[in-house]
């Protein structure tokens, strides 16, 4: 079974090797790191430059001031359903506790969730 192909990850915790993700892109798919461990933004800033030059995959850092101009833009390509987040799990407010606890495991594919109601 082929494993799903991303367009554009936007990584906010850093915690899987760059080839991971370059696994997970589309031929011509993006990736953008915004947090992570030192070791893996080093990674990512002597990696990435190198992946993109040889492929049609672009991989690098997010490192400048948030524009607000660009966060909504964001949000109108999510509110349009052009971005689509990629939900892990979901949990009831309970069971908080496991939730962190797999969150912190750092083995999930997307957001992990925790439900109020």
């Amino acid at each position: 079974m082929e494993k799903k192909k991303y367009d554009f990850i936007l990584d906010v915790v850093g915690s899987r090797s760059i080839f991971d993700c370059k696994r997970a892109l589309s031929p011509n798919g993006h990736y953008v790191m915004v947090g992570g461990t030192v070791p893996r933004i080093f990674q990512v800033m002597f990696l990435g430059p190198l992946i993109s030059l040889l492929s049609k995959k672009k991989m690098g850092l997010l490192m400048h001031k948030p524009n607000p101009a660009d966060q909504d833009e964001l949000m109108e390509l999510w509110e349009t359903g052009q971005i689509i987040p990629v939900i892990d799990r979901q949990y009831p407010l309970g069971d908080a506790a496991e939730a962190l606890s797999y969150f912190g495991k750092g083995q999930h594919i997307g957001k992990v969730m925790i439900r109020v109601k």
